[in-house]
């Protein structure tokens, strides 16, 4: 598999295999203190990069090894380097490096969670290896918010003659049973848990973020819902009967505060969720548990011919997530007074 043209985005990032166009910049940020932890070595001169560059781009056409340069996405700026080494093997490699100056921001996270979510769906293998110096705690937690297993721990000597200690994480594929994810209505007892979830920042930084989230707010603007004031089915999202999130729906036309901006009829339901619980973000589960709701709950209901779902255009892994599901983009538009457009995407129950 030739992964010369593999093109990898998430909420901030754009991840391209590399090219001797950045091997200047490449070289002056590859310093010392970020190889600190790294078996590589710095670049002495501008041909050691330019030489592994070439060597790289080899690699990616043989569809060896996938090595990317990382980008802001909206920025361009160039943020740091990225693999998957032996990606034809049953235990691909995963490495990441992050410029000095941007540490901090959890980008190196947020790549390699992209690196991963590819390599699931595109390579087939047994575990991704993740390999950290022990005294690397940014990285280890990186491999651990990832689900990842300390598979092995040995000492290695790097490049530039200094001693690693590697704990050699195993990032296994995603391995989410429909079967243990589960819905139940949402009740009132539920709303201090819906407190704390609204109130997590990675939620609140795309749901209902333009409100106050106070228990008291949260109570007003819920209740109405649960006790079936208000035209919205919501329920608790279960993994093993733990509660791990929150999913609606309602009929399009029933709020007419959104259902005239869209333009749907009465047989189009809408979808809302988020995920409060951040041990199963990030993993392929949203995807699954969606495609269980639209079987169980919204196309059950003889009446809906249509879903759709509104992520904010920024939204990049909820939009991926929706994807992945069968969801397909069909306009943006802005509803009300909303403070982001809303990203319309939409599936027919006779193609799901």
């Amino acid at each position: 598999m030739n992964l010369s043209n593999i093109i990898i985005t998430t909420e901030r990032l754009k991840l391209v295999p590399v090219s001797i166009r950045y091997a200047e910049i490449i070289s002056k940020e590859f310093t010392p203190k970020v190889t600190t932890y790294m078996f590589p070595k710095p670049a002495e001169t501008i041909n050691d990069t330019l030489a592994f560059i070439h060597m790289s781009q080899e690699q990616l056409i043989k569809g060896e090894s996938l090595n990317v340069s990382i980008f802001d996405l909206q920025t361009r700026e160039l943020l740091g380097g990225g693999s998957i080494n032996h990606a034809n093997t049953k235990t691909p490699v995963l490495g990441i490096w992050i410029k000095k100056g941007v540490h901090g921001y959890k980008y190196g996270r947020e790549a390699v969670r992209g690196l991963k979510e590819w390599a699931e769906e595109h390579l087939r293998y047994e575990y991704l290896t993740y390999p950290v110096d022990k005294r690397n705690i940014p990285s280890r937690k990186i491999a651990e918010s990832l689900g990842g297993i300390a598979g092995k721990e040995y000492k290695k000597i790097n490049q530039s003659g200094n001693e690693l200690e590697i704990i050699e994480y195993w990032l296994y594929k995603s391995t989410f049973d429909e079967k243990n994810i589960s819905f139940r209505k949402l009740t009132i007892d539920d709303l201090p848990l819906m407190h704390k979830w609204l109130n997590d920042p990675y939620v609140h930084e795309w749901y209902d973020k333009d409100k106050e989230n106070t228990l008291e707010e949260i109570t007003q603007r819920y209740a109405p819902k649960v006790q079936g004031e208000k035209p919205t089915d919501c329920y608790i999202i279960l993994f093993e009967n733990k509660p791990v999130g929150y999913i609606q729906t309602y009929k399009v036309n029933d709020w007419p505060e959104f259902g005239d901006y869209v333009g749907y009829d009465d047989h189009t339901a809408s979808v809302d969720l988020f995920i409060g619980d951040s041990t199963v973000r990030g993993k392929g589960f949203g995807s699954i548990m969606l495609k269980k709701f639209l079987k169980e709950i919204i196309f059950s209901n003889g009446d809906i011919t249509t879903c759709i779902i509104g992520p904010e255009p920024k939204n990049i892994r909820a939009i991926k997530s929706y994807e992945k599901t069968g969801f397909h983009y069909v306009k943006t538009v802005q509803v009300g007074n909303e403070p982001d457009p809303t990203y319309i995407m939409e599936i027919q129950k006779k193609t799901y």
